[in-house]
């Protein structure tokens, strides 16, 4: 492994220790922030499956945009590589939380913090194997700033107005008998 390789899977590192760090402080902003609606824009409102994948979504972001500023000369197709990355890691928490709790016929709270963890994990490592396995064109970097931007309309968006479907759902806890 080159010193270009070490210093990448460096950041990758501490890019999900970052990730797991802010999603453990951003799931309690909103109710410390008085459900203000400019905090509930980047944190989750609820505990639904669409707010789980706001705790990938957000922290990586933000994680990646700031390494961007650091070793982005280093290394072009950073932010294509963590883009699709991250989508990878939201879509394979979605499959996992709507598999799971389909088969169980209830979700809880331990396997939704698995699968949060499972998927920043996945997020960050497929990144990584993307930013050193392939060769992305021009287009496919513009590609991901547009999955980015419809990404970040659609978490907004869905933040203040939930759809009546099971993902934008609150998760209650064990129905009292």
């Amino acid at each position: 492994m080159n010193n270009k390789d070490s210093i990448l899977k460096q950041y990758t590192l501490n890019g999900i220790i970052a990730s797991f760090a802010m999603a453990a402080l951003f799931h309690f902003i909103y109710e410390w922030s008085h459900s203000h609606l400019l905090v509930g824009l980047f944190t989750p409102v609820n505990n639904s499956l669409w707010e789980y994948l706001k705790l990938l979504f957000i922290p990586m972001t933000l994680y990646f945009i700031a390494e961007y500023q650091i070793i982005g000369e280093k290394y072009p197709n950073l932010l294509p590589a963590r883009i699709y990355g991250m989508t990878a890691g939201l879509a394979a928490m979605l499959l996992c939380y709507c598999t799971y709790s389909g088969i169980l016929g209830s979700r809880y709270v331990v396997l939704d913090i698995i699968f949060f963890i499972a998927g920043t994990g996945l997020a960050f490592l497929c990144s990584y194997w993307i930013q050193l396995k392939r060769r992305l064109s021009p287009d496919i970097c513009k590609r991901s700033m547009v999955l980015l931007g419809f990404l970040i309309v659609c978490f907004i968006g869905f933040t203040i107005f939930q759809p009546k479907l099971g993902l934008f759902s609150a998760y209650k806890g064990i129905p009292k008998q």
